[in-house]
């Protein structure tokens, strides 16, 4: 019984993907771990596999059929598409970071065909002034500061989530507003 090998990597556009679990069934079984590279290899006889692709916050390739018979097969690249995405950035005060600041998200997305408005969701900015929103789906987003006393420059920001893409916001620039009384 000779033994071959069925091998490939999988890809995230021109980037390989690691930790992508590839599971191989059929004559014989196996799974693999991708890398740093995304390459991954099962050595098996002659015979006939499905080589399937799994990575959590990613929709990956449809499974590949393969038959080996006397040879080694080389797979195309598997594609990997980032489904969830994160958003996030600072707020500051005269370059020094504002903590405390209400940061609220507000989105549109689309689901089975429909487009749909997402919950708003607000957090507070750290001690450093960042703000991080997490698990979002492709969409487009607008995210609002909210500070008492002060104004923003810009107002809002609107982002366009799409595959692979997270997004870094440029700094907010808090104003001090005049406090009357």
């Amino acid at each position: 019984r000779r033994i071959h090998s069925i091998s490939g990597h999988v890809m995230h556009g021109e980037s390989p993907l690691s930790n992508v679990l590839v599971t191989l069934s059929g004559d014989e079984s196996g799974v693999f771990t991708t890398g740093a590279d995304g390459r991954f290899e099962f050595a098996v006889p002659d015979g006939d596999y499905v080589v399937t692709y799994g990575k959590a916050g990613y929709e990956l390739s449809a499974a590949d059929a393969v038959t080996v018979v006397g040879a080694a097969v080389e797979l195309d690249a598997a594609q990997g598409t980032r489904l969830l995405h994160e958003l996030g950035g600072q707020i500051v005060f005269r370059d020094e970071p504002l903590s405390q600041v209400e940061v609220r998200l507000t989105g549109r997305i689309t689901l089975a065909g429909e487009e749909t408005q997402i919950e708003p969701r607000v957090l507070l900015t750290g001690s450093d002034g960042s703000y991080l929103f997490d698990s979002l789906p492709q969409g487009t987003y607008t995210i609002v500061p909210n500070l008492d006393d002060y104004a923003f420059n810009p107002v809002r920001h609107v982002f366009e989530l799409s595959d692979g893409l997270n997004q870094q916001a440029e700094p907010t620039t808090a104003l001090q507003a005049n406090i009357v009384g």
